[in-house]
């Protein structure tokens, strides 16, 4: 939305920004994620506000995200804080360990592999933060095996050079073999 605005505004075309408008203006759901970005870009704040305001006028479904509450946003202008908290607010957290062990267990599906319980369960136990940090980890191991042409298997006292994972906040294990 904000790069759309701005190729607008410096495009000089008022029927550029007309036709910005209709497309987000006649839409049945609008999501917007990490909503905290528009803060500041005036122009852009001022083409969502009028945005927001239609189609919540319509009976539209808006839907947005941001890295905190709206309360918690200290230079949110009030005007954007009350139409954001009109709304239903869902504090999503972390995932927890179960749901780590599944995403997992569906990404070895995914990629058709073959990965040790112990590797899945390290990874769950010590990426504790998000899911981007999660499968990135993931990611980086089937990288490790598939360019040292080694099986993902847990064993031994020492990392593989070239795969620096989390050190495991208890226990001995560590990763040697991929």
């Amino acid at each position: 939305f904000t790069n759309e605005v701005i190729e607008s505004i410096r495009s000089g075309n008022a029927a550029s920004m007309t036709k910005l408008r209709e497309k987000y203006r006649n839409v049945d759901v609008l999501m917007v994620d990490d909503v905290q970005f528009i803060i500041g870009k005036e122009s852009t704040q001022e083409e969502f506000f009028h945005t927001f305001n239609a189609l919540h006028a319509a009976h539209k479904q808006i839907i947005l995200s941001s890295d905190k509450p709206p309360k918690e946003m200290e230079t949110l202008d009030e005007r954007f804080r009350s139409r954001f908290e009109w709304g239903l607010i869902a504090d999503i957290q972390p995932p927890d360990y179960e749901t780590r062990m599944a995403i997992l267990r569906k990404n070895a599906e995914t990629y058709d592999r073959q990965i040790d319980e112990e590797i899945i369960k390290y990874i769950a136990t010590n990426i504790k933060s998000n899911i981007r940090e999660l499968e990135g980890a993931f990611n980086k191991i089937i990288a490790f095996a598939k360019l040292n042409k080694v099986d993902l298997t847990l064993s031994g006292r020492r990392s593989p050079e070239g795969c620096h994972l989390p050190q495991q906040a208890k226990g001995d294990h560590s990763y040697s073999h991929y």
